[in-house]
Parts: structure tokens; C-alpha cells; sequence
């Protein structure tokens, strides 16, 4: 049998995720590390079997399924989804999108029409972009780890899942396992079981993974104890399927 092959975000909220794929050192699987659009694009492009997906593009994934009972979620802020800015957002008129991930973008552009209820000019990015200078008009949203360093250069931090949770009532799921493949249900069964632990493995693999970094280990632990959701509930189910409906019917490409 050919191992399955397993692709993940690279991002610190999967550090649990890839702490107990390594402690289950399993011969059934292929773990390989990416950013959310890269692992979404391995599946498509069937150069990975399952993948921690942005839930947002579960719709263009030819017979794409969540197959476990665990995700990337937040229910309010999460500290690591933002839209940061030196001005409020009545005077912003122009956002830079983080290139990294589609679901956090089209959260932000949704927010714009639903929930600000203002409209800007979008801006594609490339690596590094974070960096950048902005004007006093501008804003830029930024995701994962790279938000805890960027966010001290500015004056206004906007939590897009913290936006949606005041907008909706309801927490937000960004991603989740997703495969578009005839998995067997063993396997299906042994990620389940492996991820049960969840809870428990936080200080483990930050351990294991967090090396070398600017952002202190404390702040680490405290963001995947307190901002991310693990275990998927029906409110993130439902507002999985809310935030895709609402989605197409305000004409935002995914």
C-alpha cells in the first residue's frame, strides 16, 4: 500500500498537529509542511491525498470532504488573522491581501461589504510585502506567526475572526483535514485517535518545533491554550457552511 501523503500548514496552530503525526510516526503516512494555499493547490493537483485546507476553498475542490473531528478554529479573536493599519478603518481606503491565504482574504473582503460596510481597493501581494511602509490610507492583512512581530509597527490591529464573531454570533473555522481521495476509514480512524490528545501535546511541541524564533515561548503557548479551537463543533460547522454561502452571494471570488 502507498503511504498516504499528508500536506499541513507550516504555520505555529499546527505545531499539535505535527507534534502528534511525529509521536505517531506512523508508516501509513507522508507528512510534508506548506502555506495554506500551496496545501490546498497539492490536493488539487494530486500531489497530496489529504490536507489541512482553508475551509473556504472546499468548494473548488473536486470531490473534496472534512474527515476528521479536528481543525484550525477561533470562537473571537485569535491574535494571528488581522487587518493592521496606523489609521481606523473609516479611513483606510486601500488593503494589501496576505498572498498566504484565500480564506483569510475573502473573510476580510466579506467583513468589508457585510460588516464595515465600506469598500476598498485590493491589492495582490508577494513575499515580504509585510514589510512594506503604508500611507496613513492604507491597511494590509496579514496571517500566521509573521502578525505577532508586524503588528508592533502599527497603531490599529482589526481581528478578522473577532470581526466575524461581533458580525455572525459564531465562531469561525479556517481550516480543517480535508481529502478528495477514497481514503480508508482505518486510516480516517488512526488520525482521530492520534488527535484526541490535542489538548495535552501544547507544551510538547512547542518544545519540539519552536526553535529559533523571535516570539517567546510563553506567548506561544498561551495563544494555541487560548485563541485556536481544535476540536470542531457544530457552531463551526455552521458557520463553515454560512461564511461559503455568504460567500457567493456577494459575488467574492475564492
Amino acid at each position: 500500500m502507498n503511504k498516504i501523503r499528508i500536506t499541513a500548514v507550516s504555520y505555529i496552530n499546527t505545531y499539535p498537529f505535527l507534534y502528534l503525526l511525529k509521536r505517531l510516526n506512523s508508516p501509513l503516512f507522508d507528512l510534508t509542511v506548506d502555506y495554506p494555499a500551496e496545501c490546498a493547490r497539492k490536493l488539487v493537483a494530486d500531489k497530496a491525498d489529504i490536507g489541512l485546507i482553508p475551509v473556504a476553498t472546499l468548494g473548488n475542490i473536486p470531490n473534496g470532504k472534512i474527515i476528521t473531528d479536528y481543525c484550525i478554529g477561533a470562537d473571537g479573536a485569535v491574535n494571528t488573522v488581522a487587518m493592521l493599519s496606523n489609521s481606523p478603518i473609516e479611513d483606510i481606503d486601500t488593503i494589501y491581501l496576505d498572498y498566504q491565504s484565500r480564506s483569510s482574504v475573502n473573510l476580510m473582503k466579506l467583513l468589508a461589504k457585510e460588516h464595515f460596510n465600506k469598500e476598498f481597493t485590493w491589492v495582490d501581494t508577494k513575499p515580504g510585502f509585510e514589510s512594506s511602509m503604508l500611507k496613513d490610507n492604507e491597511g494590509m492583512v496579514v496571517i500566521g506567526d509573521r502578525v505577532f512581530e508586524t503588528e508592533k509597527r502599527f497603531k490599529y490591529k482589526y481581528d478578522l475572526p473577532e470581526e466575524w464573531k461581533k458580525h455572525t454570533g459564531l465562531p469561525f473555522i479556517f481550516a480543517a483535514w480535508i481529502t478528495n481521495k477514497d481514503i480508508p476509514q482505518s486510516a480516517i480512524d488512526t488520525l482521530n485517535n492520534c488527535f484526541k490528545d490535542i489538548n495535552q501535546s501544547f507544551e510538547k511541541s512547542v518544545e519540539t518545533f519552536h526553535t529559533d524564533s523571535v516570539i517567546d515561548n510563553n506567548t506561544v503557548l498561551n495563544y494555541l491554550k487560548n485563541d485556536i479551537v481544535y476540536k470542531k463543533t457544530a457552531d463551526m460547522e455552521h458557520a463553515m457552511h454560512l461564511f461559503i454561502t455568504k460567500l457567493a452571494q456577494n459575488n467574492i471570488l475564492i
